[in-house]
Protein backbone atom coordinates (compact mmCIF):
# COMPACT_ATOMS: atom_id res chain seq x y z
CA UNK A 1 0.00 0.00 0.00
CA UNK A 2 1.60 3.41 -0.47
CA UNK A 3 0.15 6.56 1.53
CA UNK A 4 -0.41 9.81 -0.72
CA UNK A 5 -1.21 11.44 2.07
CA UNK A 6 -3.92 12.36 5.06
CA UNK A 7 -6.63 14.56 6.74
CA UNK A 8 -5.79 13.09 10.43
CA UNK A 9 -7.43 9.59 10.40
CA UNK A 10 -10.91 10.76 9.08
CA UNK A 11 -9.17 10.59 5.20
CA UNK A 12 -6.00 8.40 4.10
CA UNK A 13 -5.41 8.99 0.17
CA UNK A 14 -3.92 5.35 -0.87
CA UNK A 15 -3.49 3.19 -3.66
CA UNK A 16 -2.96 -0.20 -3.33
CA UNK A 17 -4.06 -3.33 -5.06
CA UNK A 18 -7.15 -3.35 -3.16
CA UNK A 19 -7.99 0.40 -2.99
CA UNK A 20 -7.72 3.47 -4.87
CA UNK A 21 -8.60 6.91 -2.81
CA UNK A 22 -6.99 10.11 -4.48
CA UNK A 23 -7.76 13.49 -4.84
CA UNK A 24 -7.29 16.21 -8.52
CA UNK A 25 -7.41 19.28 -8.77
CA UNK A 26 -5.06 20.01 -5.27
CA UNK A 27 -5.30 23.97 -5.19
CA UNK A 28 -3.40 25.94 -2.29
CA UNK A 29 -4.14 29.61 -1.84
CA UNK A 30 -1.67 32.06 1.05
CA UNK A 31 -3.14 35.26 1.04
CA UNK A 32 -2.08 38.16 2.62
CA UNK A 33 -4.41 40.89 4.30
CA UNK A 34 -3.99 44.51 2.91
CA UNK A 35 -5.53 47.41 4.26
CA UNK A 36 -5.35 51.13 3.15
CA UNK A 37 -5.76 54.85 3.52
CA UNK A 38 -7.63 56.95 1.51
CA UNK A 39 -6.43 60.95 1.52
CA UNK A 40 -8.33 63.55 0.27
CA UNK A 41 -5.85 64.12 -2.55
CA UNK A 42 -3.57 61.58 -3.88
CA UNK A 43 -3.52 58.20 -4.62
CA UNK A 44 -4.54 55.46 -1.50
CA UNK A 45 -1.62 54.24 0.63
CA UNK A 46 -2.05 50.19 0.81
CA UNK A 47 -0.25 48.84 3.89
CA UNK A 48 0.05 45.30 4.92
CA UNK A 49 -1.75 44.07 8.09
CA UNK A 50 -0.99 40.24 7.80
CA UNK A 51 -2.05 36.71 6.60
CA UNK A 52 -5.25 35.26 6.16
CA UNK A 53 -5.84 31.90 6.33
CA UNK A 54 -4.36 29.20 4.15
CA UNK A 55 -6.96 27.27 2.33
CA UNK A 56 -6.77 24.08 0.20
CA UNK A 57 -9.91 23.05 -2.16
CA UNK A 58 -9.78 18.90 -3.71
CA UNK A 59 -12.01 17.18 -5.82
CA UNK A 60 -12.16 13.42 -4.76
CA UNK A 61 -13.52 10.26 -6.69
CA UNK A 62 -15.21 7.54 -4.42
CA UNK A 63 -15.78 4.43 -6.46
CA UNK A 64 -16.56 1.12 -4.92
CA UNK A 65 -14.95 -0.26 -8.11
CA UNK A 66 -11.71 0.81 -6.64
CA UNK A 67 -12.70 -0.59 -3.23
CA UNK A 68 -13.64 2.00 -1.43
CA UNK A 69 -17.20 2.24 0.02
CA UNK A 70 -18.57 5.86 -0.98
CA UNK A 71 -21.27 6.31 1.88
CA UNK A 72 -18.63 5.41 4.57
CA UNK A 73 -16.16 7.88 3.43
CA UNK A 74 -19.04 9.85 2.95
CA UNK A 75 -19.91 9.90 6.56
CA UNK A 76 -16.27 10.29 8.31
CA UNK A 77 -16.07 13.72 6.36
CA UNK A 78 -19.49 14.65 7.31
CA UNK A 79 -18.91 13.75 10.89
CA UNK A 80 -15.84 16.18 10.54
CA UNK A 81 -17.48 19.10 9.29
CA UNK A 82 -20.24 18.87 11.69
CA UNK A 83 -18.06 18.57 14.75
CA UNK A 84 -15.60 21.43 13.78
CA UNK A 85 -12.81 18.59 14.12
CA UNK A 86 -9.51 20.30 13.38
CA UNK A 87 -6.20 18.12 12.08
CA UNK A 88 -2.92 18.15 10.09
CA UNK A 89 -3.25 17.79 6.08
CA UNK A 90 -0.86 15.90 4.80
CA UNK A 91 0.80 15.16 1.47
CA UNK A 92 3.96 12.37 1.38
CA UNK A 93 5.55 13.46 4.40
CA UNK A 94 4.89 17.19 4.72
CA UNK A 95 2.48 19.60 5.88
CA UNK A 96 0.20 20.88 3.24
CA UNK A 97 -0.02 23.70 5.51
CA UNK A 98 2.26 24.92 8.91
CA UNK A 99 -0.60 24.13 10.99
CA UNK A 100 -3.99 22.14 11.68
CA UNK A 101 -6.88 22.69 9.00
CA UNK A 102 -10.59 22.26 9.50
CA UNK A 103 -12.73 21.40 6.45
CA UNK A 104 -15.28 24.22 5.90
CA UNK A 105 -17.15 23.13 3.14
CA UNK A 106 -18.00 19.64 1.83
CA UNK A 107 -20.12 19.24 -1.12
CA UNK A 108 -21.30 15.84 -2.77
CA UNK A 109 -22.53 14.34 -6.47
CA UNK A 110 -23.52 11.17 -6.60
CA UNK A 111 -22.79 9.96 -9.93
CA UNK A 112 -23.65 6.72 -9.74
CA UNK A 113 -26.47 4.79 -7.68
CA UNK A 114 -27.69 1.41 -6.90
CA UNK A 115 -30.78 -0.24 -7.35
CA UNK A 116 -32.24 0.59 -3.54
CA UNK A 117 -30.02 3.61 -3.14
CA UNK A 118 -26.32 2.23 -2.45
CA UNK A 119 -23.63 4.61 -4.24
CA UNK A 120 -21.49 2.91 -6.15
CA UNK A 121 -19.57 6.47 -6.91
CA UNK A 122 -19.18 10.06 -6.00
CA UNK A 123 -17.55 13.33 -6.99
CA UNK A 124 -16.58 14.90 -3.31
CA UNK A 125 -15.29 18.95 -3.62
CA UNK A 126 -13.84 19.45 -0.28
CA UNK A 127 -12.86 22.99 1.11
CA UNK A 128 -9.80 22.96 4.01
CA UNK A 129 -9.25 26.45 5.54
CA UNK A 130 -6.04 27.17 8.16
CA UNK A 131 -7.06 26.42 11.86
CA UNK A 132 -5.69 28.81 14.06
Amino acid sequence: MAVVGNFGQDIVFQVSDEQVLTFQEMNKAVKGRWGKVTPIYGKPTAFFQGMEHDSVTMRVQLSAGLGVSPAKVIARIEEAVESGRADYLVLGHRLVCKGKMRITQLSEAFDIVWKGGGIYQATLRLTFEEYT
